[in-house]
């Protein structure tokens, strides 16, 4: 018996795989038929003749150019992996997975309605939904424990993203790009994008609260990736608390700077607040040491503090707030803190010269908000380093849980990457813009219906909305200038709603490995919920 159940685990392991060898052979073969074409000046440039991608194209163009355009975020996810590998040998993060499960466990509905809302609104408002997998580990433990059916449990994450991507209502991935290459006012459909957010809220939650209702306790649950025997070793607060206040500190130090004492020695003002904050520290740690939660509360400062700083980071704040003020701290700690030094000319002239110190170490980077996710794998990997000396781990071991938990989710980080290989083949070979362009010209009018097709297209074979948009996004907004709101709106809620069900979906392969759900079985779970949302979209669609 025990046979049989491996042999099916391994067979959902590597249907993805299947699924994406042959969405490229498709395309190989369609290169072959379907010949590439470029917008250039407005103008539609068909090339002569079809292209021979071949296998050649694929190993030679598609999976080096894959490396390149998505290492970074392939790197990001491993270091999820290597966080998880350490915090789930430590005795205080079981005991906090243990405890919420617990209550999830008695409180399932509500539980799967927060933790799925969470989901979707962040969704809703970052750059970049990579980062989201920083919190997707937890939340499976949470309820795993809690004895949330795989199904109800992948919904509640990883389908929960898609619902966010379905009502992108203050940024999401890509999805600016769209707007500003059609000329639309990415505010002009907030509030259906709002609308459109509740009701695939609604609609999923609805499907798994039945689903929990139906399964009670014969619930087949996800098996818990990072479940494994912790170690026992006592906890100190030192390491992580250093860190966090180092991180806390540039940020009194900037408002006393900015705002207290008008700029004035911004230098001497970080040095005062870094010993202000420190002192605060050796308080909190002689108080909180003879506590009886001492083994979890630094792991709880530490994991707190790294989702702030990467929902600081990632959501498009300036935006929601209209307000400047990341890009003001960013100035001030890459250009503002300086130290003087005397230079020397060529002539023999000696001057005094400011010197940006912060800047010359953290280097050029974006302010919060915009940061690249490069900047996600430097805070992940840092927190995942002092978490490792607050448990009091030697080198070695950090090294080594650090790799095992990066081995252990390396397979869906691997259906995530190969995923983007069709990314990378439209991209070389457009053959999408010519596909696009036929089905615009069907007819002179908008047509709704021709506009779902043509982003239902739009994500088979890019797979990126980013990508999309570069090929296509300026050619739908001229013509369609006098709906382009109405098509931009189409077009995101389109390439969100795709991402549930269609094979090139890269976080739907990678979330189903994850949860150890065949595609088969995920189809037969959601082809209600797409039709009956699909069924509303359009009647918005219409309306608007």
């Amino acid at each position: 018996m025990k046979n049989i159940e491996k042999k099916e685990e391994t067979k959902k392991n590597y249907t993805p795989f299947k699924i994406i060898a042959v969405m490229a052979l498709i395309f190989v073969v369609m290169a072959c038929f379907v010949k590439s074409a470029y917008f250039q000046d407005g103008q539609y440039l068909e090339s002569s003749s079809s292209t021979l991608f071949g296998i050649g194209g694929l190993v030679g163009y598609a999976i080096p150019m894959m490396f390149y355009h998505f290492g970074l975020q392939t790197v990001f996810l491993l270091s999820v992996g290597g966080l998880y590998g350490i915090l789930s040998r430590t005795s205080g993060y079981k005991a906090i997975v243990d405890k919420i499960g617990k209550w999830v466990e008695k409180h399932k509905v509500v539980a799967v309605l927060v933790i799925s809302l969470i989901f979707a609104l962040l969704t809703s408002i970052i750059n970049d939904v990579t980062i989201l997998f920083l919190f997707i580990p937890f939340a499976i433990s949470v309820l795993t424990k809690g004895k949330v059916d795989k199904i109800v449990a992948f919904c509640t994450t990883f389908g929960s993203i898609f619902v966010g991507m379905v009502g992108p209502t203050i940024a999401g991935y890509g999805v600016g790009d769209l707007y500003e290459a059609m000329n639309v006012d990415y505010g002009s459909n907030r509030l259906v994008q709002i609308l459109v957010l509740m009701i695939a809220y609604a609609l999923l939650n609805l499907f798994s609260i039945m689903r929990v209702k139906n399964q009670g306790r014969k619930a087949e649950l996800v098996e818990d990736t990072y479940e494994v025997e912790e170690k026992s070793n006592k906890i100190s607060a030192v390491p992580i608390m250093v860190l966090v206040l180092a991180i806390l500190a540039t940020f009194i130090g900037f408002g006393l700077s900015k705002y207290v004492f008008d700029k004035s020695s911004p230098m001497l003002i970080l040095g005062l607040t870094f010993v202000f904050t420190y002192l605060v520290f050796f308080v909190l740690y002689f108080w909180l040491s003879k506590a009886e939660n001492k083994r979890k509360w630094p792991l709880i400062v530490g994991l707190v503090s790294l989702v702030f700083i990467i929902l600081l980071g990632y959501v498009n704040w300036s935006q929601v707030t209209e307000s400047t003020i990341f890009t003001d701290y960013n100035n001030w700690l890459t250009k503002e803190v300086t130290i003087t030094v005397e230079e020397t000319s060529d002539l023999g002239v000696t001057t005094e010269v400011q010197k940006p110190i912060l800047g010359y170490l953290i280097g050029s980077t974006s302010e919060f908000g915009n940061l690249g996710i490069y900047v996600a794998i430097i805070y992940v990997v840092l927190f995942a380093i002092f978490i490792g000396l607050s448990c009091k781990f030697n080198f070695n071991e950090i090294l080594s849980y650090f790799f095992d938990g990066a081995k252990r989710i390396a397979g869906p980080v691997a259906i995530f990457l190969f995923a983007k290989i069709i990314t990378v083949c439209s991209s070389g070979v457009p053959i999408i813009n010519n596909m696009v362009y036929k089905l615009t010209n069907i007819t002179s009018e908008f047509n709704v219906y021709i506009l779902i097709l043509v982003a239902l297209v739009g994500i088979i074979l890019s797979g990126d909305i980013s990508f999309f948009v570069a090929h296509v996004g300026t050619y739908l907004g001229t013509i369609y200038a006098g709906n382009a709101s109405t098509a931009a709106l189409i077009v995101s809620t389109i390439f969100g709603y795709g991402q549930f069900i269609l094979p090139t979906g890269i976080l739907l392969l990678a979330g189903l490995s994850y949860c150890k759900i065949g595609y088969g079985e995920w189809f037969k779970y959601i082809w209600k919920y797409l039709l009956g949302l699909l069924a509303i979209l359009v009647i918005l669609f219409l309306i608007f």
